[in-house]
């Protein structure tokens, strides 16, 4: 190889690498292959089938292109065109070079925290729906979803998609507690903000009066509201227990879901903060 093909050759190297970075950093490391399922089918995923009206208006949401929003933990986050909406892509755990480099060990951790955030929405879908604004839950592929999806990703290059390939959920889009009550003290609604603390009581309570317990404890973004009610916008850490044997554990368990609450309000509202406790103390 000459001197001046090796050259062209390092440098067109480079610029891939340096090309792939920037695509990956614009994109927040979303491509379609990042949200493929990398599991088998599972029929512990499934849920009842919808009724029709219900499918129908699951298909007519999903009509409309959905934007980037954001990206956690678990999943990869699209908002409607209509703002009313996001869809929630579960991430995947193993890519394809991951399958070969990978040790056993590592892909059966990878398995299982998949099977765990799949299993936690479900029980969210079947147990909290009125409480987590759940429209929709598809763990598994399948053939029964007929729409013609478009999504916007970060960078923005739409993808076509064909969403009975994909995990997702599809929820009623729900402002978090902190942006909530950020506003409600900005406008000076402490009455209305006490009513909304009470609501976040009253959904934790709810929880683990069903013998269900949260594992995120981080009220100011797990937490949120649609029209001033408390829904739980994330469920992605959700198991069951014996509600009987938990029952003594209701008021530790509401105590610590309300302390980074009660740190918030002595920033922002030292009257709130007192309420916060007052409430808790009446458990």
């Amino acid at each position: 190889m000459n001197q001046t093909l090796f050259t062209k050759l390092l440098i067109l190297i480079v610029s891939l690498f340096f090309l792939q970075q920037w695509v990956v950093e614009k994109s927040h490391g979303f491509t379609l292959l990042s949200i493929k399922p990398d599991v088998a089918y599972n029929l512990e995923w499934e849920i009842d089938p919808l009724p029709h009206e219900e499918m129908r208006q699951v298909e007519s949401i999903l009509s409309q292109k959905f934007h980037y929003l954001t990206r956690g933990g678990q999943a990869y986050v699209f908002v409607s065109e209509d703002g009313e909406y996001v869809i929630k892509f579960f991430k995947q755990r193993i890519h394809l070079l991951g399958k070969y480099f990978f040790s056993h060990k590592r892909i059966d951790k990878l398995h299982a925290k998949s099977h765990r955030d799949r299993m936690s929405y479900k029980l969210a879908f079947e147990a909290l729906r009125d409480r987590t604004a759940l429209i929709y839950f598809h763990a598994n592929q399948t053939a029964n979803l007929e729409t013609n999806f478009v999504l916007v990703d970060k960078v923005p290059i739409e993808h076509q998609m064909d969403l009975n390939q994909y995990a997702f959920c599809l929820q009623k889009r729900v402002v978090p507690s902190c942006e909530y009550l950020t506003r409600l003290i900005q406008e000076g609604e402490l009455d209305k903000a006490k009513e909304a603390v009470t609501e976040i009581i009253a959904l934790s309570k709810d929880h683990l009066e069903k013998g269900i317990v949260d594992g995120d404890s981080r009220v100011l973004y797990n937490i949120g509201f649609i029209n001033d009610k408390a829904i739980l916008l994330d469920a992605g850490q959700l198991k069951r227990v014996n509600k009987d044997q938990y029952a003594h554990l209701h008021q530790v368990k509401i105590k610590e879901l309300m302390r980074p609450l009660t740190l918030f309000f002595e920033k922002n509202s030292p009257e709130l903060a007192t309420y916060v406790k007052e409430q808790v103390d009446a458990l």
